[in-house]
């Protein structure tokens, strides 16, 4: 065989490795937990999965009970989960911050690397915000804003004298990396952690002013003593336990309680995230109680969490509607008709999927055959999706 062939041969069998090696598949398991290791669970990839399990790309350790790795495009932890709600990714300086217990973390997607950060805080909750290379954070009623690189104090701004009361706080900062505007939540806190009339004001960097939200009763009347727990990945939305918002600050859409407030990890490519590593659990084979623990890749996506609340309610879908999804999207969403009904699923993806969300999770004794329970306008919104998948596989 000429040389020159087999060389070229040689070279689309590395590019194509490359490729494979570079793609997470969808609808698989990443991880799954190894019985018994200690110090915590230790999870291993899939062998269907193109991933090799690496400790030589990146071991991060600070405390003997948590450790991070990074390895090919996927930032993990294997140890204790981030809290949800206090990942901010700053796309200006290919940085992510993440928070784990007591301590912060950047990882500098252009260095590659994972550092301690120099700030703390001693009660990490939701008093805090990071976008645009600042530091959004609270003392009691003065909000803070720091930049990063040298830790200097930007601005400051003191909210007690709105309500001229000594024990009116800020209980949550809410930032979207695309405004200049910061929405606070305040009220009078009493007993440590309770909150009372509560209030959402608006903070404009710009102009350095500090008014009421135009939305603070709509906000109020859905996300009141509600906690916040992802920004979706571009940073336009913001999940509360039951409903979404967007950056213009006004309530998206409600959407279905989730338990997906366990956030072991990024998918990275390009210097981007791409998916969340969520953890979640499998059916056990009896379907009586939980089974292996897994991470799965997860998108938050306003959208989907919409139309599978529709499907959760019975309301009937729209094709205009169903056109936003991809067949990934639309395979989940038939498959929501099933899981509301509790469906046994031998597919382990969709076990895990449908297990972030509490309707289902907490289940068991789940149905083999649920044909008999679905409604009218389950039938009617399974046709549409199923009409919809073969149009857009006819497409292509």
């Amino acid at each position: 065989m000429n040389k020159k062939i087999l060389f070229c041969m040689l070279l689309l069998q590395c590019l194509l490795i490359t490729i494979m090696s570079a793609q997470i598949p969808n609808d698989t398991i990443l991880y799954e937990r190894i019985s018994g290791s200690t110090p915590m669970p230790r999870y291993l990839i899939n062998d269907n999965v193109y991933y090799k399990w690496q400790y030589k790309k990146y071991h991060f350790t600070e405390k003997y009970y948590e450790y991070f790795l990074y390895k090919d495009s996927i930032l993990l932890s294997t140890g204790s989960c981030f809290f949800a709600h206090t990942y901010f990714y700053d796309k200006n300086k290919n940085r992510l911050y993440m928070q784990s217990g007591r301590d912060s973390y950047i990882f500098d997607f252009k260095k590659e690397n994972l550092t301690i950060s120099s700030v703390s805080f001693d009660e990490p909750d939701d008093n805090f915000s990071i976008a645009n290379n600042k530091l959004y954070y609270s003392k009691c009623a003065s909000l803070y804003i720091q930049n990063l690189d040298n830790g200097k104090i930007i601005d400051s701004v003191n909210i007690s004298t709105i309500a001229d009361k000594d024990f009116y706080c800020i209980s949550q900062i809410i930032n979207f990396p695309i405004t200049s505007e910061v929405l606070i939540e305040t009220g009078y806190v009493y007993y440590g952690d309770e909150v009372t009339n509560i209030q959402y004001y608006i903070y404009n960097e710009a102009n350095k002013k500090l008014d009421l939200s135009i939305y603070n009763d709509s906000i109020k009347t859905h996300t009141e003593y509600q906690s916040i727990e992802f920004y979706d990945i571009t940073g336009n939305y913001v999940f509360w336990n039951d409903f979404i918002m967007s950056s213009a600050g006004n309530i998206f859409s409600k959407k279905l309680s989730m338990s997906c407030d366990n956030l072991n990890g990024f998918v990275i490519a390009n210097r981007e995230i791409k998916q969340l590593i969520c953890y979640s659990r499998l059916d056990s084979e009896d379907g009586k109680k939980e089974g292996n623990a897994v991470l799965i890749p997860f998108i938050p996506d306003p959208y989907k969490e919409k139309a599978m609340y529709e499907i959760y309610e019975n309301i009937e879908l729209t094709a205009q509607n169903l056109q936003h999804f991809d067949s990934f999207d639309l395979r989940l969403l038939r498959n929501m008709i099933f899981a509301k009904h509790n469906y046994a699923f031998k597919d382990k993806f969709l076990q895990a999927y449908f297990n972030l969300y509490s309707f289902y999770g907490y289940q068991t004794n789940r149905l083999t055959d649920v044909n008999k329970l679905l409604t009218p306008t389950d039938k009617k919104n399974l046709t549409l999706i199923q009409q919809v998948e073969n149009k857009k596989k006819n497409e292509k």
